[in-house]
Order: structure tokens, then sequence, then C-alpha cells
């Protein structure tokens, strides 16, 4: 609404708007990504957006540039100024870059690590959180927590994991 009266909003100053709120919780890209691998506080925010009727789907709606990113992506760009990358993209770096900590840890556990980088190629963020992550068969067969148990706190390395992921 402008002076009262519902108005259409310009993409470029709904976008603007969004993001600085997107910053108002989150100051730094540092501080985005942590919040971002929560999904208590993740969530937080999205209803934050929600609640002032920033709508995250409708600004991808309107921006045929991002593609195949996911959220983070979104956010970290327009807030942050990072590179856009495409969910794709994001996993190839984590699969790449993560290899020495892969290597690191006994095989059963890494295959469910790298794993992890696989499910988010195919459906980002929320495929992370999904119920059905722990029924893929690479993740699965690899013994899935319990792999991850062999190797530490199962909780701690997802999360360690997905701030890897994300660039952290």
């Amino acid at each position: 609404q402008r002076d009262g009266r519902d108005a259409k909003v310009p993409l470029e100053e709904y976008r603007a708007a969004m993001m600085e709120r997107v910053i108002r919780e989150a100051n730094t890209l540092d501080d985005f990504r942590q919040l971002w691998v929560e999904k208590t506080r993740r969530r937080e925010l999205i209803d934050h957006l929600l609640g002032e009727n920033y709508s995250p789907s409708s600004l991808r709606e309107q921006l045929p540039e991002v593609g195949d990113c996911d959220d983070f992506d979104v956010f970290a760009h327009y807030a942050y100024h990072t590179t856009l990358l495409p969910r794709q993209a994001r996993a190839d770096l984590y699969l790449h870059r993560q290899q020495a900590w892969f290597n690191s840890l006994n095989p059963k556990a890494a295959a469910v690590l790298r794993g992890l980088g696989h499910q988010f190629s195919a459906g980002g963020t929320e495929a992370l959180e999904s119920d059905y992550l722990w029924q893929v068969p690479e993740i699965r067969l690899a013994g899935g927590i319990n792999a991850l148990q062999s190797a530490g706190n199962p909780a701690a390395l997802f999360l360690d994991a997905k701030r890897r992921l994300f660039g952290g």
C-alpha cells in the first residue's frame, strides 16, 4: 500500500526492501549462512518476511535469472552481492572443495555426506530437511545416520556439512 491505497510496487523496490529486511535479521553473509543452516532460524526468517508481506516465492517468479538456484543463493546474491549459483553448481563446489574432509572420515560417513550434496543439487535446502532424505538409496545404503554416528555426532556432522555446502 502507498498513501493508504493498494498500489503495485516496482520489482526492484520490492526486492530491495525484502533484502533490507533479510539484512536486519542477518547483518553479514556469515550471519546469514549461520541462520540458514539452522532450520528453526531459517523458518523464522521466512515467517518474518511473509508477515511483512514479502514473499520469497513471488519474488522468484519475477526473477527468471534465479532459475534453478536455491533460496539461499537468491538471498545471498541480492542481499550480500554474492555470485548467483544454481543448485548443481553449489553441490559441485561442495563435493570438490570438501574432498579432503570426506577423505578424513570413514568411507560410509563420507558417502552419506557426499549424498547430501547430490540431494541438494536435486532439491535444494528443502531436500536436506525432507523426511525422505534418509531413505534416498545412496544415503540409506551407506548407512544413513548410523554411518554418521560412526564418525561422531550425527547432528553436528550434518550441520557442519550444511555450513560447508553453503560456503562456510
